[in-house]
């Protein structure tokens, strides 16, 4: 039965990635030129793998099995030679191999990495991050503090600290209404991303992001 994209397909509700104009002509041009660079990309000129090293890795992909799907006599105008499948533990997974230049694998490289669109750190924030730390996240990849302490925690990290490395710093509790707490993270999250705070003497993101807005604050409304 054929499917009726248009009808039955619709982008995933909490999708985390956000591609601005740019990105999306970008993209589409990229698409257009050298095809889909999703699965393994097999340069024959070159008998590499432009696309999909990670994934080969884990595949071993030089004692996979590859099925052969569909072959053309010559190079279509994206340079695909062949489609197919690598198998990998009874499943099948795309395989294109291509004839390319060496300056089109380079571009291949470069834009399967780079023009998927960038994370949504807004809508990340909505997810259970022990998933996300989980499924590849690393706690530094998030302008925001993936666990932030409790008031508890915070004091027992403080205690510990020598007097020399203590006195700096302090320790400043809010309490927020649900409906604030919302407001709060989006502004420490727009805030995390305005500046990198590398002269800043505390290595705390939520931290320096409120010391930012504070500082805005003040410059916009002054000190009265």
């Amino acid at each position: 039965m054929a499917l009726n994209s248009k009808q039955q397909m619709k982008p995933y509700h909490k999708n985390p990635r956000r591609i601005n104009k740019k990105q999306f002509e970008q993209l589409k041009e990229n698409l257009a030129y050298l095809g889909d660079l999703s699965g393994i990309v097999h340069d024959l000129n070159s008998n590499e793998i432009i696309g999909g090293n990670q994934r080969s890795n884990v595949f071993d992909v030089s004692k996979c099995d590859i099925e052969i799907v569909h072959q053309y006599d010559y190079p279509d105008e994206q340079g695909t030679i062949a489609h197919g499948f690598i198998i990998w533990k009874d499943k099948r997974y795309t395989y294109r191999q291509v004839r390319w230049t060496p300056k089109q694998c380079e571009q291949a490289n470069i834009t399967a990495n780079r023009l998927g669109g960038e994370w949504d750190f807004d809508e990340l924030a909505n997810w259970d991050m022990s998933d996300l730390l989980t499924w590849g996240f690393e706690e530094s990849d998030f302008p925001f503090d993936v666990a932030p302490a409790t008031d508890g925690e915070w004091g027992d990290a403080l205690n510990k600290l020598p007097d020399e490395d203590r006195a700096p710093f302090q320790q400043i509790t809010f309490t927020l209404h649900d409906t604030q707490v919302e407001i709060v993270k989006s502004a420490l999250s727009i805030a995390s991303k305005l500046s990198n705070f590398e002269d800043s003497p505390n290595e705390n993101g939520n931290g320096n992001s409120l010391s930012f807005i504070c500082e805005v604050f003040i410059t916009e409304h002054g000190n009265s």
